[in-house]
């Protein structure tokens, strides 16, 4: 009971510090520029570029598609998982204090019947290939970008120290998740958790996770190097689609730089607390990132919101494409069923 009490606290602290920061960022940041800044920004958009961005933002939801299909050993098909990653991606973008990663163990085992402890497994792999995607695309930007950067170099390498710490520790728990589960175990009995039903959740969950991993591990020779592929093609297009807005607003700075900054802003999804809808803390490290290769601070406050609005729209439309293809899905079985 005491457990249960104090999840449901912390679930509803880190609702109200989601807001909070939501709130605070975005009154700093519009000390800066004025909502017309913004909208200026948006209509001076040339519409073949909106198209193009959106291309290139469908081929990196089908490039994650294709990761979890070989993730989930190819037994749900990929016309399947498609609209199950379009919703899973707007409810995740959408919720604070990454809750809305939730919705695809959630859907994954509603609609195909698959443990939670998958679920689990799976995301954890995608999220861990995400962070070094990221991680490789930013080092190698910053090799190139760093004898022009404007900022404090020493935020820049604090930044690669807790990436690299961040990394160790999603390797850790993949090649020692068994110990970490007892670790988890033996903490949660030091609480007199360990016998609670949320604690024995955790743990029979924890408990059908680390196949999961360990199938994962030893799949094949070229397993891991199949997710990195994968992984680089999802954010290779993300940074493609990113870029081209880049240009339609007028940015023109090199190919390496817009990678740099653009990675600060991809980042704050690393955090464990965001603003609602990732609002505020996005355009706090799309700034910085921008700021950091001599972009005034207006137009890189006024690109990020305006950046931030289109993508949010695309997942918009794409969310609302999942959630009828589902329904329709969920019809056409229940029809199947009662026939």
């Amino acid at each position: 009971m005491k457990t249960t009490l104090f999840l449901t606290n912390r679930n509803t602290l880190a609702k109200i510090a989601a807001i909070c920061i939501t709130i605070i960022l975005i009154a700093i940041l519009f000390t800066q520029i004025s909502l017309e800044d913004i909208t200026q920004t948006l209509r001076q958009i040339n519409p073949v570029f909106l198209l193009a961005g959106f291309l290139l933002y469908v081929g990196c939801y089908l490039f994650r598609t294709l990761r979890f299909y070989y993730l989930l050993n190819e037994e749900i098909s990929v016309r399947e998982l498609f609209p199950i990653i379009c919703l899973h991606n707007l409810i995740n973008q959408i919720l604070p204090a990454k809750t809305g990663e939730l919705s695809y163990i959630y859907l994954i085992k509603k609609i195909h019947d698959r443990t939670i402890g998958e679920g689990i497994a799976t995301l954890f792999l995608a999220r861990m290939f995400d962070v070094i995607s990221i991680s490789v695309l930013f080092l190698v930007s910053f090799i190139f970008v760093l004898p022009s950067l404007t900022t404090n170099r020493g935020v820049v390498y604090t930044v690669i120290i807790i990436l690299g710490v961040f990394i160790g520790i999603l390797f850790l728990f993949l090649y020692k998740a068994r110990f970490c589960l007892k670790i988890v175990s033996a903490f949660l009995s030091f609480i007199h958790a360990g016998t609670t039903k949320t604690g024995d959740f955790i743990l029979r969950k924890g408990a059908e996770t680390i196949p999961v991993l360990e199938r994962a591990r030893s799949g094949g020779k070229y397993s891991y190097l199949v997710l990195f592929g994968l992984s680089l093609c999802i954010w290779g297009a993300l940074y493609s689609f990113t870029i081209v807005l880049v240009i339609a607003m007028n940015i023109h700075l090199s190919l390496p730089a817009m990678i740099f900054a653009c990675s600060f802003g991809f980042m704050t999804a690393i955090l464990p607390v965001q603003g609602i809808g990732n609002f505020g803390t996005f355009e706090a490290g799309w700034t910085a990132g921008f700021l950091s290769v001599g972009l005034p601070a207006e137009l890189a406050i006024s690109t990020g919101f305006s950046y931030h609005i289109i993508n949010l729209l695309f997942n918009v439309l794409l969310g609302v494409y999942g959630y009828f293809s589902i329904n329709r899905a969920g019809l056409k079985r229940s029809a199947g069923t009662n026939e």
